[in-house]
């Protein structure tokens, strides 16, 4: 089936947040819709600090007006941003060591498509099921069961475009056709003798 989601795999390898840390180690895919990068701006926000939490591919952009533009899209460098480009983010109030209070401060997730929790890829995609776990633990402040190692996943999909299916599929035909020509060239020459 294809679905034509966008799988992200792209994340930071060595300072990746709590929340996204397991599923970089295990190697899931994320899986989404149509996205829109998720973008910053460091002065406006100095009381936060934001973490961004994974990226698009290195080929892809970031199309601006988009919805005023033809469909192809063609990259015009003077508008368009150049991949990878944040597509999920988390945001957390800093604590000011001033004035040290009990409250806790504010969390937000921020993700580039509203599809990353659809019941579809919920049911379908272990990556995206482990990411909507780790983001309510981490805004219910358990961070302790963030950093419990993951179990090893036993369901195992395979997604792939029309292109990688008919790649796969000539490669699978290919090898019984090979072994019955080569079945008829051994026959025929043990008729010849």
């Amino acid at each position: 089936i294809f679905t034509g989601d966008y799988a992200i795999r792209t994340f930071h390898k060595h300072k990746s947040h709590q929340a996204i840390h397991s599923i970089n180690q295990l190697g899931l895919t994320i899986y989404t819709g149509n996205l829109r990068p998720v973008e910053y701006d460091q002065d406006l926000f100095k009381q936060v600090n934001v973490k961004e939490l994974f990226y698009s591919s290195r080929e892809s952009w970031a199309v601006s007006n988009w919805s005023t533009r033809e469909k192809p899209f063609a990259y015009i460098d003077i508008i368009d941003r150049k991949g990878p480009v944040p597509v999920g983010a988390l945001a957390e109030k800093k604590s000011n060591p001033i004035f040290p209070t009990t409250i806790a401060g504010g969390k937000v997730a921020v993700l580039g498509s509203s599809k990353f929790f659809t019941n579809r890829i919920l049911k379908e995609n272990p990556g995206n099921r482990m990411l909507l776990r780790n983001l309510i633990y981490w805004f219910k402040e358990e961070s302790e069961i963030l950093s419990l190692q993951p179990k090893d996943i036993h369901i195992y999909t395979l997604k792939m475009n029309e292109e990688q299916f008919n790649k796969l599929l000539y490669s699978l035909i290919l090898i019984p056709i090979s072994v019955g020509i080569l079945g008829l060239m051994v026959r025929w020459l043990r008729l010849d003798n």
